[in-house]
């Protein structure tokens, strides 16, 4: 499964911060006002500096990440999709089952 770590390049510190974050908390959801909240950053200039930076915005970049740890869980365990969701952050099942 990849990490949020991988293509770090010349990422900013505070955008290579948020993600490490996120690789860290799989198991408690975060959004993105508290990865900017982490990182000493307002919401709206995070969102710009991570655009800018990763080349999805913050809130793409944590569906495609919780995305893709589900996808790894679905394949390797035998867990049913319900007790997937808590595990990656999925709060809404719709939200998954839309994607």
């Amino acid at each position: 499964m990849a990490s949020p770590q991988a293509g770090r390049k010349d990422r900013d510190v505070r955008i290579q911060a948020a993600m490490d974050l996120i690789g860290s908390n799989r198991d408690e959801p975060v959004d993105v006002a508290d990865l900017a909240r982490a990182v000493g950053l307002s919401i709206s200039y995070f969102s710009h500096l991570f655009r800018d930076n990763v080349g999805v915005s913050p809130g793409k970049f944590l569906r495609d990440f919780r995305m893709r740890q589900a996808e790894h869980l679905v394949r390797t365990t035998t867990l049913p999709l319900r007790a997937i969701f808590p595990l990656v952050g999925v709060t809404d099942r719709s939200h998954f089952v839309r994607k």
